[in-house]
């Protein structure tokens, strides 16, 4: 399974946070100067990407790196590594900006944007593959459940969580799967696996001639009086 990229992003995102554990020891906190915060953005942009990789404490990071392994492994598996990337920053930038409009004082950070545009692309591709949610239940329906959950955290005045940037990174990502759709339909892929496996190379082919082409012979020479 191709998952490089999945697995690097993992690497920095808990590196990373290392990191804000060890400044913070220091009583340095390095989400102040790089988490997006949208008045600081016109002179520092780099914190729409940087942001990213931030995460508040131990849980937020932990139940975002699962997601992320879960479904950016598949998807990077199935549509491979550039894409997979143009998913997670197209998305989490997206998503990031969604969180400038929606929150325009606060100051947000996590890698959620971005996994939730992993997860838009993933139930467009494969709506139907079973997820652990309690019990095995389809993608789409889980997907459902979420967006419900953020459409309502969005009117809620006490939330502290980034619905708006969610809902915007899955929407960037269902749209890029949908624009991918016709190429990575399981169907059409199962079809083209199974067409490869009875191909043969043209070694393979003459060899094949060559032995059949004898024992054609060696029937005719036989069958003669």
């Amino acid at each position: 399974m191709k998952a490089g990229a999945t697995l690097t992003l993992f690497f920095l995102c808990t590196v990373t946070f290392a990191l804000q554990y060890y400044f913070a020891l220091q009583e340095v906190d390095i989400a102040k100067y790089y988490a997006l915060y949208p008045p600081a953005v016109p002179e520092e942009p780099y914190r729409l990407i940087t942001a990213m990789f931030l995460h508040a404490d131990s849980a937020h990071l932990a139940q975002n790196m699962f997601a992320l392994l879960l479904f950016g492994m598949v998807l990077e598996s199935l549509i491979g590594t550039r894409k997979f990337l143009i998913v997670y920053f197209l998305a989490g930038l997206v998503g990031n900006l969604a969180g400038m409009i929606a929150y325009p004082d606060a100051y947000s950070l996590g890698a959620s944007g971005a996994i939730m545009g992993i997860v838009g692309c993933l139930v467009i591709l494969r709506p139907f593959m079973l997820v652990w949610f309690g019990g095995p239940i389809p993608l789409v329906l889980l997907v459902s459940f979420w967006i419900f959950i953020d459409v309502a955290g969005i009117f809620d005045p006490y939330s502290r969580i980034g619905n708006a940037a969610h809902l915007a990174g899955l929407f960037v990502g269902a749209l890029l799967g949908s624009v991918w759709k016709e190429r990575y339909d399981e169907k059409k892929l199962a079809r083209k696996k199974a067409r490869k496996e009875v191909e043969l190379s043209e070694e393979e082919l003459e060899r094949w001639e060559e032995e059949w082409m004898m024992k054609f012979k060696f029937w005719l020479i036989s069958t003669l009086p």
